[in-house]
């Protein structure tokens, strides 16, 4: 009977323990390709890159520690525990088969072919003088805007520079896919955003807030959005000297935070750092001057 009692506790604490694991599975997007951020050396691996490498090892400790104990078992020549140990080492190998494959799914890169314009949100005309790269390749845009690569990876994206752009500019592919195939882009725009993103990774919420616009702070005073503020960069971000995009799109009416208000005319950028994702909301002003806000 007290071994017959071990036996279903041992299941038991088997079945919890992958129940859990199965709902950390389904509750935590662990490498979602779609909002995958550039990989960086100079970074330890985020939650996102763990948890399912972390599943694994457990799925594989599980599996050495249930054939040994049905080993143990079977030596016991005690049919019943046989078939019993039998099948847990069957339901416990195919856990980890799935945990496997499921894994190399999630993590893999995907290549997507890219076509589209770059559109200066200023003017609605085309932008010229960018240099696109994808790995070894690159491609100088020049009038009209145009934009195309075969093979761009969900992990690498696009890479942007131009004379006048103060941070190299990461797009990933999803950005192109609008029906249209254009991306609102230029330099004013995103070193605009790279400014406030610099200021937030030092602290400077307060020139954060100078730069807001004016419907913003007419409805609320700087000690209320400073201490508001959650910031997602930090000063060990900077060193990367590149902005990861992912969608940059037009919206005429934005509702802010609570107590914020409204904005009209926006452009919302989705920037993606460290397996986290931020909006920043860009607005042009009657002086033609960018002015962000999140």
């Amino acid at each position: 009977m007290k071994k017959k009692l071990i036996l279903l506790v041992t299941l038991l604490v088997m079945v919890l323990i992958k129940t859990m694991m199965i709902a950390i599975r389904a509750s935590v997007p662990l490498y979602d390709l779609s909002i995958h951020t550039i990989p960086s050396t100079q970074n330890a691996l985020g939650v996102f890159e763990t948890i399912p490498r972390l599943l694994l090892i457990i799925d594989f400790v599980l599996l050495i520690g249930c054939t040994v104990y049905a080993w143990i078992l079977y030596r016991k020549r005690i049919l019943v525990f046989r078939v019993i140990a039998l099948w847990k080492v069957l339901i416990i190998t195919t856990l980890v088969l799935f945990g496997f494959f499921y894994y190399k799914n999630i993590t893999r890169e995907q290549m997507i072919k890219v076509q589209g314009f770059l559109t200066d949100p200023m003017t609605g005309q085309s932008y010229s003088g960018v240099d696109a790269r994808v790995g070894t390749t690159t491609l100088h845009i020049g009038e009209g805007g145009a934009l195309a690569f075969d093979l761009v990876g969900t992990r690498h994206g696009i890479s942007l520079t131009h004379k006048d752009l103060h941070r190299k500019i990461i797009l990933l592919p999803q950005a192109f896919s609008s029906k249209e195939g254009s991306i609102y882009f230029s330099a004013p725009l995103m070193n605009a955003l790279v400014d406030v993103i610099d200021m937030e990774a030092r602290g400077k919420y307060d020139r954060i807030y100078q730069q807001l616009p004016k419907e913003i702070k007419d409805s609320v005073d700087e000690h209320s959005y400073i201490t508001s503020y959650t910031p997602i960069f930090t000063l060990d971000d900077l060193s990367q000297q590149e902005i990861v995009i992912a969608s940059i799109t037009y919206n005429p009416e934005v509702a802010l935070r609570s107590g914020m208000g409204r904005l009209h005319d926006v452009y919302e950028i989705i920037v993606y750092q460290k397996y986290h994702q931020v909006t920043y909301r860009a607005t042009l002003d009657s002086n033609q001057i960018w002015h962000i806000a999140n």
